[in-house]
């Protein structure tokens, strides 16, 4: 992730954040946010890093009513 941000930190104008996880036959799957695999501290840290004013979008297996919790997750890393 880091190396992704090196190349082409300067040119993000959008993030978007989803988290997953692995099932036992190697397929990926997205979680609720903050129960995966995703290193949410460290893509903040990089994204504020490479770009301190960038918006953030939920996407990729989260429901409307995961929504306020997912916000309050990563508001603790921001």
């Amino acid at each position: 992730m880091k190396r992704a941000f090196e190349l082409w930190g300067d040119r993000i104008v959008l993030a978007h954040i989803k988290d997953f996880d692995i099932t036992p036959d190697g397929k990926m799957k997205y979680v609720p946010m903050g129960t995966g695999r995703l290193d949410v501290p460290f893509f903040l840290d990089l994204l504020k890093q490479y770009k301190p004013y960038t918006n953030i979008s939920f996407e990729g297996g989260i429901t409307p009513d995961e929504v306020p919790a997912a916000l309050e997750y990563v508001k603790r890393f921001s």
